[in-house]
């Protein structure tokens, strides 16, 4: 009997230590499946977190671009409009847009009637006042020009890639085309030559917007191979998905008035003056 008793007393403290150990094994187990889990969160928190910087720093690049072609543009319509009425108003204003004036000047405007008979607050001022003024978009276009060469210029020296690199390349060519053909404008005297100036100036507007498609394209393709998109048919749909986004008015500020102008090339970026708005800035 004792020997029964002993073997009992050994098979039930066998199994009882067989039972402890289990359950301080599944403890240990859950609480190393509930360290995995929470570090995996982090690991996808800082994964999102790196994704949204570079997403934000990629839609300000190919805003700027975007704003160079915008800017291209803009000149181009104004100048073979300018250059039309050029027989009619000696002193029209040039193709350049104006450039932003101060809260003082605005408010005059805005407070000023508003014109009943066509005319424009230039048609006011003397000869040399427009000449002032012309002088003046002169230089806040050259400026642009200048800021828009050296963002060019600065993304060939970092890219390693030669097909972005003659891209860019050429946008910049175009640039430098784009401006000739608004000086030609302005020295134009027939209609036939401003008619053909402008179909010219239309034709580079074109080919410029297909090279800032093609660097918007491959910027964002860049993004997706970067968190491990590889597939053609899901970086297509990746860029299609970035550019619904991009269209987005809660992606396009100012949403509402006293938002500011933006920071591309005439609102701030390239090292030109901020517009007014409520987000940060130096010196507020």
């Amino acid at each position: 009997m004792t020997v029964s008793r002993t073997i009992m007393g050994f098979i039930l403290a066998f199994a009882l230590g067989v039972a402890i150990t289990g359950i301080v094994s599944q403890f240990r187990l859950d609480a190393e499946r509930e360290a995995g889990r929470k570090t995996a969160q982090q690991e996808r928190l800082a994964l999102k977190t790196t994704f949204d910087e570079r997403l934000s720093v990629l839609s300000e690049e190919i805003e700027q671009l975007k704003r160079a072609l915008d800017a291209a543009r803009t000149s181009a319509r104004e100048a073979e409009r300018t250059a039309a009425e050029a027989a009619d108003h000696p002193f029209a204003l040039p193709e350049e847009p104006e450039p932003p004036m101060s809260p003082e000047a605005e408010r005059r405007e805005e407070d000023a009637p508003p014109d009943t008979d066509g005319r424009s607050r230039f048609d006011d001022l003397s000869p040399e006042e427009r000449e002032t003024m012309l002088e003046r978009r002169r230089e806040f276009m050259t400026g642009m020009r200048e800021r828009v060469n050296s963002y060019l210029e600065d993304r060939m020296l970092q890219s390693t890639d030669p097909v972005e690199q003659d891209r860019m390349a050429a946008f910049q060519e175009y640039v430098a085309y784009m401006a000739d053909l608004r000086q030609q404008m302005r020295d134009a005297e027939t209609d036939e030559d401003r008619e053909e100036i402008g179909v010219l100036m239309r034709q580079a507007g074109v080919e410029m917007e297909g090279l800032l498609r093609e660097q918007q394209n491959s910027m964002l393709v860049q993004l997706a191979e970067e968190y491990g998109i590889t597939d053609a048919q899901k970086q297509a749909e990746f860029v299609n998905r970035m550019r619904d986004l991009r269209s987005d008015p809660l992606f396009n500020p100012p949403v509402m008035p006293g938002m500011g102008r933006g920071r591309g090339f005439d609102g701030g970026g390239f090292g030109a003056p901020r517009g007014p708005g409520f987000g940060p800035r130096e010196g507020r």
